[in-house]
């Protein structure tokens, strides 16, 4: 919808009076005054494009070194007195628009217009071909079909911002499932722990039970001979025990903060080799042991 303010003139959001805020007086637009807006417009745009262009040619001829700059950023901040990241934006335009043929175009257009332009790959290949051509402020494409320069910028905005909502949605859900998996892990551990917590106290009973069969006094005296002959084999399992209970001590120094998912993988496998020796242990001696229960 034309804006009724504006002067018939071609160029947008001008309007036909406006009150001298140093004054108060009303002034009435004319003609002049908006010509002599649109030539300044032009020649700031001109120049802004231009900036952009030998910003590049510079950086790429690497001309900076004549000035005795070792890098384009020393260059910027030390000949030209502009901060980098402003320089680096002009060199990005730059690069996006170095295959247009004619740049000419983009004078109409500020500064961020012409960044916003130079981010969309598909509108910059087709200007690269002239299959699509700024006139003002609209985008002709080679289809007669036309679209203003603010209409594409707030769609490739809106589009950005969709595309930002998803990368944060994505990141929650990945720190969602990490901060799950650490709990996972972290119940795991604990739940190890605590196994080989019962299973070194199962050790020391037992012992703490070779030890009072071997410190007996009041052993028959016809048994004397039978417990010599037991004596190797009773200091062989004192020496065992020892040993299982000094490598089960040893994976308690580990610190709890260093598992990770294949730490403890190593740990479960762990366990389950002790389980399984164990496990084979009292399948070849469940005769004896069997007889002692019973006896008991």
């Amino acid at each position: 919808m034309e804006n009724k303010n504006s002067v018939n003139s071609g160029l947008p959001d001008i309007r036909r009076s406006y009150n001298d805020p140093d004054t108060g007086e009303k002034v009435q637009v004319t003609h002049e005054m908006v010509v002599s807006l649109a030539q300044h417009e032009h020649l700031i745009a001109s120049s802004t494009l231009t900036m952009a262009l030998s910003l590049k040619a510079i950086r790429d001829q690497k001309l900076y070194l004549l000035r005795g700059f070792t890098t384009m950023k020393d260059y910027v901040g030390g000949h030209i007195a502009k901060s980098y990241s402003s320089a680096k934006y002009y060199l990005q335009i730059a690069d996006a628009i170095e295959d247009v043929t004619n740049k000419k175009q983009f004078e109409s257009l500020s500064l961020t217009a012409i960044g916003d332009i130079s981010r969309d790959l598909t509108l910059v290949e087709k200007l690269k071909k002239g299959e699509a051509e700024i006139e003002g402020d609209k985008i002709v494409y080679a289809d007669g079909s036309e679209e203003s320069v603010d209409d594409f910028r707030a769609h490739i905005k809106a589009e950005a911002k969709r595309e930002v909502s998803a990368d944060i949605q994505k990141a929650a859900s990945a720190t969602a499932k990490v901060r799950n998996e650490s709990k996972a892990l972290k119940s795991l551990v604990e739940s190890k722990s605590q196994e080989v917590l019962e299973r070194d106290e199962e050790i020391a009973r037992l012992r703490r039970t070779i030890d009072e069969v071997s410190q007996l006094k009041d052993i028959d005296p016809r048994r004397l001979r039978a417990l010599t002959s037991k004596k190797e084999a009773m200091e062989l399992m004192r020496s065992i025990s020892e040993q299982v209970l000094e490598a089960l001590a040893g994976l308690n120094t580990i610190e709890r903060d260093v598992f990770d998912a294949e730490l403890a993988g190593h740990l479960k496998t762990c366990v389950a080799s002790l389980e399984t020796g164990l496990h084979r242990t009292k399948t070849d001696f469940n005769d004896i042991l069997f007889v002692t229960e019973h006896a008991e």
